[in-house]
Formats: C-alpha cells, sequence, structure tokens
C-alpha cells in the first residue's frame, strides 16, 4: 500500500513538474518571439548624401524615391541585385511602374511617423518634415520600412519586420526546452530523496 501510493505521489508530481515545465517555456517562448517583432529596439539609419532633399516620391520596403532641391529624381535600393546602385542615391528618371508589385503596398505618408500601424517608432533624430511607410506584406512575413525627411533635407529609414512563423514556432520550442528541462529537474529530485530514504532506512532504530 505505501509503495502504491509512493508511485501515485511520483506520478502526480511528475506531471506538475511536466506542466509547470511546458507552461513557462511557451510563457518565455511568447515573450522572445514579441521581443523579436518589437519595433522598439529599431534604430534610425542615415541614407548619407551630399544632396539636399525636399521630397518623398515612392518608397517600399525596398527602394525610396526622393526629389532634390533641384528638382532632380534619385533612387536608393536596400537590395543590391543585377546593374542597379544599392545602399547608395542614383539618379534615376521615374519611379517603376511594377514598383509596387509581388507583395509591395502603397507608400503611406504623413507628417507623422506614427501611421495607424501597431509599432511603436522611435522619433527621427532630428525636426521631420514628412515620414513616409513602405511595406511588404507576405503570407508569413511582413516587413515596414519608414522613411524620415528631416528639416536639413537628410533621409533617414527605420526597419520593421514581424513574422507569423517566429511567432508560433518560437512558443514551441520554448515548450519543449521546458518540458525537457523539468523532466531533468524532476528526475534529479528524485534522486536526492531516493539518497536521503535510503540513508533514514540504513539508520539504527
Amino acid at each position: 500500500m505505501q509503495k502504491t501510493n509512493s508511485l501515485a505521489q511520483s506520478i502526480l508530481t511528475f506531471i506538475l513538474f511536466s506542466v509547470s515545465g511546458i507552461g513557462l517555456g511557451y510563457l518565455t517562448g511568447l515573450l522572445a518571439a514579441s521581443i523579436a517583432n518589437d519595433s522598439s529596439f529599431s534604430s534610425w539609419i542615415s541614407l548619407e548624401s551630399s544632396t539636399k532633399f525636399k521630397s518623398i516620391v515612392d518608397v517600399t520596403s525596398k527602394t525610396i524615391w526622393a526629389q532634390s532641391e533641384d528638382g532632380k529624381l534619385y533612387a536608393w535600393n536596400f537590395i543590391c541585385y543585377g546593374n542597379i546602385p544599392c545602399k547608395q542615391w542614383a539618379e534615376t528618371l521615374e519611379v517603376p511602374s511594377d514598383a509596387h508589385d509581388f507583395g509591395e503596398r502603397p507608400m503611406e505618408k504623413s507628417t507623422s511617423c506614427q501611421t495607424g500601424s501597431v509599432d511603436t517608432i522611435k522619433q527621427p533624430p532630428g525636426n521631420l518634415i514628412e515620414c513616409a511607410r513602405g511595406r511588404y506584406s507576405g503570407p508569413e512575413y511582413g516587413e515596414s520600412v519608414y522613411y524620415a525627411l528631416l528639416e536639413d533635407g537628410s533621409l533617414w529609414a527605420l526597419n520593421t519586420s514581424s513574422s507569423l512563423i517566429v511567432f508560433y514556432v518560437l512558443p514551441i520550442y520554448f515548450s519543449i526546452g521546458g518540458l525537457v528541462l523539468s523532466i531533468i529537474v524532476f528526475m534529479i529530485q528524485r534522486q536526492r530523496n531516493n539518497k536521503l530514504q535510503v540513508a533514514m532506512d540504513s539508520k539504527p532504530q
């Protein structure tokens, strides 16, 4: 009878350890996913140029087109492919007609970088003239890039991203890790209890 009670108690303790480990792991995974998708950790970067700009013409999550003070149109591409200049300003004639194909959403432009999205955007490093948001929306991944035109004619960019894969996969991984850790802790605790019980049984009555 005593062995049966001891076994039942061990099983109950194991279940409690396992459930606690899974629960804590899942919550930790949710926190990690939230941090990974948190735009407040993103920082503004300068799109350096000796040219002073007066307006943002169009944007996507990968490219910005801006008009300089002398009326010329310039483009900055973040992605390097083909013979297109990247990560530098290059004079161009027009915005390509297919700029917003393949998941690139239309430009959102305002006098504030808080465009009504769920992103919490840091204030640009200067007096803001206008801010534009380029956004890519895919089935499992999304990306927004904010472009800020400042009073001194400089342009800055801030990148944010979100991933459904990260949001769903991280909690699962952390739950599995929590379960494994709880089993290890349970086994260590059980081994210590067994040694303690043997020591108590070996004492002379």
